[in-house]
């Protein structure tokens, strides 16, 4: 169980990292709805993963 909450934290680490590495990109064609649109990407890549790496260890222990 300590194991699978040390994951999930560092799931959420992975998110802010992204976050915080897509807002610090400076662009002189900088877009709101580009932004937007990034961080929903990575967003939606990454929450299917995690859930699909969460339930696998779920079985594995």
């Amino acid at each position: 169980m300590t194991f699978l909450l040390i994951f999930t934290g560092l799931i959420c680490v992975i998110g802010l990292v992204i976050t915080l590495i897509y807002i610090n990109i400076t662009d002189s064609s900088y877009s709101s709805e580009k932004s937007f649109r990034n961080l929903s990407w990575a967003y939606l890549l990454l929450i299917p993963i995690a859930i699909f790496i969460v339930i696998g260890l779920a079985y594995l222990l």
